[in-house]
């Protein structure tokens, strides 16, 4: 059953999901029925498609599918990749009346309740990271957990992160509150595609907000199917 996310003073939280294309509309699909699946509504969907044409017009065919507040935006710039729909995405969510941001990722899905539990620890930090499980084929209950340990401007993944822990994680369902947003957005037409998550986890960091790796929220990053 899908509900509204409820502040504690009764009044709703209205969270915007934003969400990459590329190509398989297989994949997608399979991210957007988790994301109906959910057990609390997501306010609303945004789809920026950096899809090659031919596979644009089969993802719109796709949202067309799902409910009106699953809406989608074809990137004909040509700059593409993650980095620039999330890019689009938080110019987008500024835009509106939202209160949190979730960034997905198409190559992956949401547990049932995991957007119920965003909502229920949305005040333990700036940002949550959450646990994220690979699902191997040959070994369905492998555990692949990507936040990044900082020292100075060194990296490390690890998988021996505390929950509760600082870290800086993935962007692949990371949360991230408007004031965070407002302040740090990705608002470089030609950011990298790789290892923009890290820098703007670095950047977020460098200007006070803390970041939180909560096991109780799952992301769940299957291997991309052929299409």
């Amino acid at each position: 059953m899908n509900r509204t996310a409820q502040d504690e003073s009764g009044s709703p939280v209205r969270l915007m999901a934003c969400v990459p294309a590329y190509n398989n509309p297989f994949d997608l699909e399979r991210l957007l029925d988790s994301i109906v699946d959910s057990t609390r509504k997501v306010d609303l969907v945004f789809i920026v498609d950096n899809s090659e044409d031919g596979y644009l017009e089969r993802n719109q065919t796709l949202v067309a599918r799902y409910p009106d507040n699953f809406v989608y935006y074809p990137n004909r710039k040509p700059l593409k990749g993650c980095a620039q729909a999330f890019r689009i995405g938080m110019e987008k969510f500024l835009e509106l009346d939202y209160d949190l941001l979730l960034l997905l990722d198409q190559d992956g899905l949401i547990s049932p309740d995991s957007i119920e539990k965003y909502i229920e620890h949305r005040h333990e930090a700036d940002l949550l990271v959450p646990q994220i499980r690979n699902i191997d084929p040959n070994s369905p209950k492998k555990l692949g957990l990507l936040p990044s340990k900082v020292t100075g401007f060194a990296k490390t993944y690890t998988t021996e992160a505390e929950p509760g822990e600082s870290v800086i994680g993935p962007n692949m369902g990371l949360l991230i509150n408007r004031k965070v947003v407002e302040h740090c957005v990705y608002d470089d037409e030609n950011y990298l595609v790789w290892f923009s998550d890290f820098d703007y986890g670095l950047k977020t960091r460098s200007l006070g907000y803390q970041s939180r790796y909560m096991l109780s929220l799952i992301h769940i990053s299957e291997p991309t199917r052929p299409y």
